[in-house]
């Protein structure tokens, strides 16, 4: 995991070198998580983000379900995107390295190689919200993992639902 963040911020610190990986980098670094703020903040204006996401710097409209429109309600704003998506990045390779667990070099060399691959390196670089997905899932695999655990179905059913609702359009 820390090779792979070490390979990240390689990356991110020489622009250039995204394009040998296939991965085409994007301005602003975090792109994804800067359109679903500019959405909120759209919103939060009076604005429809899913027609016209005027505060998205390439003019993206929202693609997700309203839920995630609630980010500026919480204060927060497109400048909160760097930590946002640093925040998601660490949390996504940890993630990752604990769901995986690898035992052997091996087993981590093909870690890394998933941690690094043009899918992974492109949803790290956009902070894309796949990665929250993933994240919110492993937890609630998690907690059904722990069935005499007072509380986890209520709470694992709970992330689920969340995921639903952030992840596709209407909530099914």
């Amino acid at each position: 995991a820390l090779l792979a963040l070490l390979i990240f911020m390689g990356l991110t610190a020489h622009g250039g070198w995204w394009r040998l990986l296939g991965v085409e980098h994007m301005r602003p670094f975090y792109a994804d998580t800067v359109t679903t703020l500019a959405a909120s903040e759209t919103w939060a204006e009076g604005g429809n983000p899913f027609e016209d996401n005027y505060r998205d710097p390439y003019g993206r409209p929202h693609t997700y379900g309203p839920w995630w429109l609630w980010a500026a309600a919480l204060g927060l704003e497109r400048r909160d995107a760097w930590w946002l998506g640093s925040l998601l990045v660490l949390a996504f390779v940890g993630v990752a390295a604990a769901v995986a667990r690898p035992r052997t070099p091996g087993q981590a060399a093909l870690l890394l190689l998933c941690l690094v691959s043009p899918p992974s390196l492109l949803g790290l670089e956009r902070a894309n919200s796949d990665l929250i997905i993933f994240v919110l899932l492993a937890g609630a695999a998690w907690l059904l993992s722990r069935p005499r655990a007072r509380g986890a179905d209520a709470a694992a059913t709970a992330v689920l639902v969340a995921v639903a609702a952030l992840k596709f359009y209407p909530l099914i």
